[in-house]
């Protein structure tokens, strides 16, 4: 997997009422082959109060799945009770179809998801959701919903999939619910208490030799992630207008690592450079920061090297200091090299 710049060289009337259905997308998806990482998908529901912050009051999940499996199970969440005051709001789990719920209840959400892709530090899901309300008649109405075909996210991240106002008459209690998933790897418990430990260099090449900018030691838990930074480095830069004075490197970044049974790790390295223009007296134009990351498996102390293109060749190609920057780097690279290996 790779993106951006960077590649390796190798809550009735009186009650604000929510509810959450989760369904199954397909009920025939065959077995996951063995072996293969699962993920947990969370579906949270999420309520604003007339006069307080926005927190999760209920969810389903997590539901673990893998590659080309869906949803299984179904059930919504009822949320909300009202007593005359906001405080009096709570929040409770019940199984029970959409339509049911929507004879006591104004609104409800049903949702499926599917795992298609897992790497260290990206996961991609598709499926649909579905939001009803209750009709003049008493029946179900659906009032919105959509498919996503694609979602990609990192661990840790969070998709809104909707937001909704309840009707004046609705809910005295909160101000607006949305339904939001996340979704993380499910960790092995074997190996959830491992430790890895990272050394990553910074290596600058110019014409006069190689020198090393940079280095940085990490230690990390299994599927944790650690943020690294290396010094600045400042090159001279060619007179003339902004580009007077120096030109700087900054490169930052973040790793995630998960060990093996084999004692091999699969880590996610991201990374970002970022260049700007300082003139004599200390201003500076803002410069251009580009990012990239890249998943790979590492054996034990095997090194691996990652290679910093200049910025023509990035995705800031189109701005008019891109070409400035790649003549003032002509001679000059950049690469980070890191090795990662379990400590227990």
């Amino acid at each position: 997997m790779e993106r951006g710049y960077c590649w390796f060289r190798r809550g009735t009337p009186a009650l604000g009422i929510v509810l959450l259905a989760i369904t199954a997308q397909s009920a025939d998806v065959p077995p996951p082959p063995k072996g293969r990482e699962k993920v947990s998908v969370t579906f949270t529901l999420l309520a604003t109060p007339r006069q307080a912050a926005t927190f999760p009051i209920a969810s389903m999940g997590p539901i673990d799945l893998a590659i080309g499996e869906a949803m299984v199970r179904s059930g919504t969440v009822e949320p909300f009770a009202f007593g005359g005051n906001p405080d009096d709001c709570s929040a409770g789990l019940s199984i029970e179809p959409v339509e049911a719920m929507l004879e006591r209840y104004p609104i409800a959400w049903a949702a499926d998801v599917r795992l298609d892709e897992v790497t260290t530090n990206r996961l991609v899901l598709s499926g649909t959701w579905e939001r009803y309300t209750r009709g003049a008649d008493g029946k179900a109405v659906r009032a919105a919903g959509a498919r996503f075909a694609s979602i990609a996210l990192r661990e840790e991240e969070r998709v809104l999939l909707d937001l909704a106002t309840p009707s004046p008459d609705g809910s005295e209690c909160m101000r607006n619910f949305a339904l939001e998933l996340t979704a993380k790897v499910k960790e092995d418990p074997a190996l959830a208490p491992r430790q890895i430990g990272y050394e990553l260099w910074l290596v600058h090449e110019a014409d006069g030799g190689t020198t090393t900018a940079g280095r940085a030691r990490l230690t990390a838990g299994h599927g944790q992630e650690a943020s690294f930074a290396f010094p600045r480095v400042t090159l001279p830069a060619a007179d003339g207008g902004a580009a007077k004075g120096t030109l700087n490197v900054t490169v930052t970044g973040r790793v995630r690592g998960r060990v093996r049974t084999d004692g091999t790790v699969v880590l996610s390295l991201a990374t970002l450079r970022a260049l700007s223009y300082v003139a004599p007296d200390g201003a500076s134009d803002g410069g251009i920061s580009e990012g990239g990351e890249k998943a790979v498996d590492v054996r034990p102390d095997e090194t691996v090297r990652l290679d910093v293109p200049d910025p023509a060749r990035g995705a800031a190609k189109d701005d008019p200091r891109a070409s400035r920057m790649a003549h003032d780097l002509a001679g000059h690279s950049f690469a980070i090299v890191f090795r990662a290996k379990p400590l227990s």
